[in-house]
């Protein structure tokens, strides 16, 4: 076999088992502390699955099903280690997850010494920034998929299969394959605006690039929604268009942030934030005053009796997070917190747009 890899190919394996023994002598002394974060990781996650998940994801398969539907619905163990087995697998791979990022910051020296480590000192506040993106970024995703998507398909699904004269009874590994694949696809797909921004903004990829490919993009996201997603229109609109609305904004958001790059000796981005304040607050108020209007002054039943007017049978919750663990007017404030926050960040992408423009050559 290593006769059939070139000279090349031989070379980077080497490399690559140099660099990986490197890393595990570098981090030697501190595998115990790495091993300690992995098994808080599978505990944590194995015991979680037991006690909270399992009920959790359930509940969102069968919470836009009507009762007779409820009734025939079963989630099914096909041989006595099933659940076992698969919460081990899916604890291990969390747990091994929160340890990387611990195992790499203890072995940085040998991937520093290789160039793979960033040798100028990046700001910490940069990196909590984009990690509290990319982390707020994925939740969105998951809270988008839980409370609209998966109901609405599992629904479908559900009914489709009685409809069919067969009763759905689904295998709890294929079910849990099923939802965190999505799941997973639903975190990266949310990861858009961040990942363009950094292509544009690192010039990996131009900005222009995507601005023109945008039809490329659009062709790209109904046929995936068309092959991974139930096949009736409304399960269609509401897979394309949030995405398409992300591809949007994340243009618009690379745009703001090439031209605030190309021109950042032009203009302070800092004191147009700062004078512009009152737009960026006021922003903010906006959205939490549209979703405590809209959950206290009748929105929840106007949309759900337009919905059984165009025949479909999915409803919005009376409180936009339905948990235990929040009061009604909490699960409001929390919502509006976080609508809040979306519109101050595009209130704080216009105020700099603005500024950038109005500093620009010529305007």
């Amino acid at each position: 076999m290593s006769s059939a890899l070139d000279d090349d190919t031989r070379r980077a394996i080497d490399e690559g088992r140099a660099t990986a023994g490197a890393m595990l002598r570098s981090a030697q002394k501190d595998l115990q502390k790495v091993f300690v974060v992995f098994l808080i990781g599978f505990l944590g996650c194995f015991y979680a699955l037991r006690l909270y998940v399992w009920s959790f994801l359930r509940n969102v398969t069968i919470s836009q099903m009507d009762a007779s539907t409820v009734g025939e619905f079963e989630i099914i163990a096909q041989t006595p280690f099933d659940v076992l087995l698969l919460q081990a697998k899916i604890s291990l791979v969390t747990g091994i997850i929160v340890a990387i990022p611990i195992f790499l910051y203890f072995a940085r020296q040998p991937l520093r010494d290789r160039g793979l480590w960033p040798q100028s000192p990046v700001a910490p506040w940069k990196v909590v920034a984009i990690v509290l993106a990319a982390i707020v970024l994925f939740l969105a995703g998951m809270a988008y998929g839980y409370l609209l998507f998966f109901p609405l398909m599992f629904e479908f699904l559900a009914g489709n299969a009685l409809s069919a004269g067969f009763k759905p009874r689904y295998s709890i590994v294929m079910w849990a394959q099923f939802i965190f694949l999505l799941t997973v696809s639903f975190g990266l797909a949310a990861q858009m605006p961040l990942g363009m921004t950094g292509l544009s903004y690192t010039e990996i990829v131009p900005y222009e690039t995507f601005r023109e490919k945008w039809r490329y993009a659009v062709v790209a996201i109904f046929v995936f929604g068309a092959v991974f997603s139930p096949p009736d229109p409304f399960t269609q609109i509401m897979w394309a268009v949030p995405l398409l609305v992300l591809y949007a904004f994340s243009l618009y958001l690379s745009k703001v942030v090439v031209t605030a790059r190309r021109g950042s000796d032009a203009v302070d981005l800092r004191a147009s934030a700062v004078e512009r304040w009152n737009v960026i607050v006021g922003a903010f108020a906006v959205g939490v005053a549209a979703v405590y209007l809209f959950y206290t002054r009748g929105g929840v039943p106007a949309v759900n009796d337009l919905l059984g007017s165009v025949g479909s049978s999915f409803r919005l919750y009376e409180v936009p997070l339905p948990t235990a663990a929040l009061s009604p007017l909490a699960s409001i404030l929390v919502a509006g917190a976080a609508l809040g926050a979306l519109f101050a960040f595009v209130a704080l992408l216009y105020v700099a747009y603005r500024a950038i423009d109005d500093g620009s050559p010529g305007a």
